[in-house]
């Protein structure tokens, strides 16, 4: 055994855990260098960049009011137009808004429920097809399909799909500006009483429908699910 490490636990000191670099100047050069490495080591990881922290953005998934459509121009000619005679049927035809991005337009509808638009974003692609975006929305935020709307809305918005995907010119008239106010009037009255729920896709499927359908029917919703609320209040 080392003497010098003898000697330190025959008086109870505290052992080396390290061999020794050496006895004098030279062991303490040693143990220096050792010590300088070390803290080096220490610097450079506590120095070291932080990993790099990515965020995922969720994606959402839940259905929301809205249907695709796709149309054989080479047949129907002017799609935006078809299109347009297809939302007067249902509702007051807005402006037309360009979209740059696509080559297309974006053509809404006026609904009869305060504060609900009826939406198709028509895009051309190739060979002459057309593909229409159909969506129900709140007039304050037209860009966004609705997760939940009045029974009428959505109804609005399927038979349009069926109607546009027959590729036949509307069968009714134009929704007509008296008509109109009546449907605003009888659904308003029932927004008041709480009697014009809100559905999803799936609650319009399974909810009771009207025994008869046209066009001078009454605004129609069932008497099933949560308050109205439009949308913004």
């Amino acid at each position: 055994m080392h003497p010098e490490r003898s000697a330190a636990k025959s008086k109870g000191e505290t052992i080396e855990v390290c061999p020794s670099t050496g006895s004098g100047r030279a062991g303490r050069k040693g143990r220096e260098r050792l010590l300088r490495i070390f803290c080096v080591v220490l610097a450079a990881a506590g120095c070291a960049p932080a990993p790099e922290v990515k965020i995922v953005a969720a994606i959402d998934h839940r259905p929301r009011v809205q249907k695709r459509v796709e149309l054989d121009g080479a047949q129907l000619g002017d799609v935006p137009a078809f299109v347009a005679a297809h939302f007067q049927r249902v509702g007051k035809l807005q402006a037309v808004a360009a979209a740059p991005e696509n080559g297309g337009q974006t053509l809404c509808a006026e609904l009869p429920p305060m504060g609900y638009l009826l939406c198709g974003q028509v895009s051309a692609r190739p060979d002459q097809f057309y593909v229409v975006e159909l969506a129900v929305v709140a007039a304050a935020d037209w860009r966004a399909p609705l997760e939940a709307a009045p029974w009428w809305t959505i109804d609005a918005l399927q038979t349009t799909a069926r109607e546009l995907e027959s590729l036949r010119p509307p069968r009714m008239a134009p929704l007509m500006e008296d008509r109109f106010k009546r449907l605003r009037t009888q659904a308003e009255a029932m927004a008041r009483a709480n009697r014009d729920p809100l559905l999803t896709l799936e609650e319009f499927i399974h909810a009771p429908k009207p025994v008869q359908s046209s066009r001078d029917a009454s605004y129609y919703a069932p008497p099933v699910g949560p308050s109205h609320v439009l949308p913004g209040n």
